[in-house]
């Protein structure tokens, strides 16, 4: 649902203020474009798996709340979607 809202929002503000997305791609050097290695991509990967389960099996681990046990998930789960969205 808050994927929905920050699309249309975005929506909303790029028709309202005319602007149009540019591809700034062409004056990047490509050695600085693709930056994002299979390692790097599988370690958050990874810790995001181990995390998320944690998250599950125990939600009150290590006697933190719920919220604060399942951040890891939510903060390798963002990366991970920088990641293959810039690609």
């Amino acid at each position: 649902m808050t994927l929905i809202a920050a699309a249309l929002l975005s929506t909303v503000i790029r028709k309202g203020t005319s602007t149009e997305l540019r591809d700034y791609s062409v004056n990047i050097p490509s050695s600085v474009q693709n930056n994002n290695n299979l390692w790097e991509i599988s370690t958050w990967v990874g810790v995001g798996f181990v995390s998320g389960l944690v998250a599950y099996i125990a939600p009150t681990a290590f006697g933190l709340h719920h919220a604060t046990v399942a951040s890891p998930f939510f903060l390798c789960a963002t990366v991970v979607g920088l990641h293959l969205g810039s690609q």
